[in-house]
């Protein structure tokens, strides 16, 4: 049987990281040179040591013979970078080889990236669609060139006619954009993750509870070793300082001796709860039980079956109060540790770290216990029942997890840029896996203060360990969240006029803070709850079977706060939110 090894480098955003639905073989990808182009005779510098004479002769012979690729030789910003290749006498492929013959990469072909990605969906967000290089690269590994196709006049090869010689696919996603990144393609011990080299210097080792600090890069340094997440003299991902790593271990500890009375109580709940074997979960404390409401209440007002709803609720007051309003709520009695009261100030504090341990616990019961999980944040609305299109894989693809496209394309959440404020996990054991691991790593939630950065880095690793497949989802598709309403006005002017076809659900994410969730969410009509029903009068109001209810609204309570920001009438006499902010309606 014909084997072959094939790297497709397709154009996109954190070139560290190795994504695939295939066998995974993940080896770094070409070099991104400033030539956006991507003329290929500059970039197999480093695939091969032939003398200049060998690659002069085989552009002469490319140039008047088939083969499946551009030869047009280019130079980068600073130096001119040979291309090393030769030519099967048949005028086939062009081949890459030393001296002694002794390189196997057997050839080249240009195809497609948009073809590419629409045919083999590897779930992960789109990027600029503005981007110049549209061309993806594929390196043949075969012992056999007479399958594939030649392309004379450097135009791309067919996509079914470049894969035709190809039994295994590696797929490495590379940003296009910096162009003194180079890579080194090395045959050796098949390795399934990217090593980084930079031209800096370490100012300070991580030791002794101290953040290691490097230079920014210099060239006239030499290339040392650092992480991925290394970025402009920093690291995104620092190790876990033994200090939280014991304070997460006595949280963990509380929660493992009292697991079997958990999932004991909590699967009678869920056999009772779940539709289609799948449940809703939500967590919730007092100080965001205000948003937990509106979420309550706006699907009540659209006629949403929220009926598979579980809410792991971490104190007694929003307890009490959940459960007056008709939802099913989860007490831990303990287990789950101390957790504050209190909203979180801001994005990454102390309050909102500790909640994002009970975000970790809330979906992890339920997976293993077998159900289908749709996990979301408080500050979501829906527009329709999000949960058949989840189900229906005719409609969403097969995939085992659905994440909200966050819209970062920062380097800690690349490749797929996860929101973890919205998605749905299939019940099976890769997905158990992934949320098992995703427990053990707490410790790191609380080091970076994000669960998302954690999430993002388990989840990555679990799509190369185990297979899990993820699919981001488009706001396109109707999944928009902070992003959209803060950095696309074009976006957000379609939601307004209701152009966006079956709109699923808004996030009110990329929000500092809750007051500031609330006020957006009023001016664009997804607020269900009157004034007078705040917080605190929610709190009071919570053992009193009809107060609560009264503050759902069967419309929303519609008001104007600032004219820049999106609105569903105008709000002209608002003022800015932002500084030198333009009014949203024109």
């Amino acid at each position: 049987m014909l084997l072959s090894l094939v790297i497709s480098v397709v154009t996109f955003y954190g070139g560290f990281v190795v994504g695939t639905l295939f066998s995974s073989y993940s080896s770094p990808p070409p070099s991104a040179l400033s030539d956006l182009q991507l003329q290929l005779d500059n970039a197999y510098e480093l695939l091969s040591e032939c003398k200049s004479e060998l690659f002069e002769e085989s552009k002469k012979r490319i140039s008047t013979s088939s083969s499946i690729g551009s030869s047009s030789s280019s130079s980068s910003s600073s130096s001119t970078v040979n291309t090393h290749s030769s030519v099967e006498s048949n005028g086939k492929s062009p081949q890459f080889k030393d001296k002694d013959n002794k390189w196997n990469w057997r050839g080249w072909s240009k195809i497609d990236h948009t073809e590419f990605m629409s045919t083999y969906d590897l779930g992960m967000p789109k990027i600029n669609t503005n981007i110049k290089n549209q061309e993806a690269l594929i390196l043949y590994h075969s012992s056999s060139s007479s399958t594939m196709t030649d392309s004379p006049d450097g135009s791309l090869v067919p996509l079914s006619d470049a894969l035709a010689p190809c039994n295994q696919v590696d797929i490495i996603p590379s940003a296009l954009k910096e162009t003194d990144h180079c890579v080194v393609v090395l045959e050796h011990y098949q390795g399934y993750h990217v090593q980084r080299l930079v031209r800096a210097e370490v100012l300070q080792e991580g030791n002794d509870g101290k953040d290691q600090k490097w230079s920014k890069l210099d060239s006239s340094k030499e290339l040392i070793h650092v992480g991925r997440g290394w970025e402009k003299g920093g690291d995104n991902f620092k190790p876990t300082k033994i200090s939280k790593a014991k304070e997460y271990w006595k949280q963990l500890g509380l929660f493992f001796e009292n697991i079997d009375d958990l999932e004991s109580r909590l699967k009678e709940i869920l056999k009772r709860i779940a539709r289609d074997n799948t449940v809703i979960v939500m967590v919730c404390n007092n100080g965001v039980l205000d948003l937990m409401m509106n979420f309550v209440c706006s699907a009540r007002a659209r006629n949403l079956d929220i009926s598979s709803l579980i809410v792991f609720a971490t104190d007694e007051e929003t307890r009490t109060a959940l459960t007056t309003l008709g939802v099913e709520v989860f007490d831990d009695k303990g287990a789950f540790g101390s957790i504050p009261k209190t909203e979180a100030k801001t994005y990454g504090d102390q309050i909102f770290a500790k909640m994002m341990y009970v975000k970790v616990l809330a979906p992890f019961l339920p997976m293993m216990l077998g159900y289908n999980v749709l996990f979301q944040d408080v500050d979501v609305v829906w527009h329709s029942d999000p949960l058949p299109y989840f189900l229906d894989e005719s409609l969403s693809g097969n995939f085992d997890a659905y994440f909200e496209d966050d819209g970062a394309r920062s380097r800690r959440y690349a490749p797929y840029s996860p929101n973890s404020g919205f998605y749905f996990l299939r019940s099976n054991a890769r997905n158990q896996h992934f949320l098992n691991a995703l427990l053990m790593s707490g410790g790191e939630i609380l080091v970076n203060h994000s669960h998302q950065q954690t999430m993002t880095a388990v989840l990555t690793e679990m799509t190369s360990l185990v297979g899990l497949s993820v699919k981001v989802l488009d706001p396109q598709d109707g999944f928009p969240g902070g992003k959209q309403f803060h950095h696309d006005k074009g976006y957000m002017m379609e939601w307004m006029e209701e152009k966006i076809p079956n709109p699923m659900i808004f996030h009110m994410c990329w929000t500092a803070n809750k007051d500031d969730k609330l006020l957006y969410l009023k001016q664009l009509g997804e607020w269900f709850l009157p004034d007078e029903c705040g917080n605190d009068v929610l709190t009071e109001r919570r053992t009193d079977g009809g107060g609560l209810a009264e503050c759902c609204k069967a419309e929303p309570v519609i008001s104007c706060h600032f004219k820049d920001k999106p609105s569903i009438i105008r709000c002209d006499e608002s003022p800015d939110r932002d500084k030198g902010g333009r009014k949203f309606w024109p």
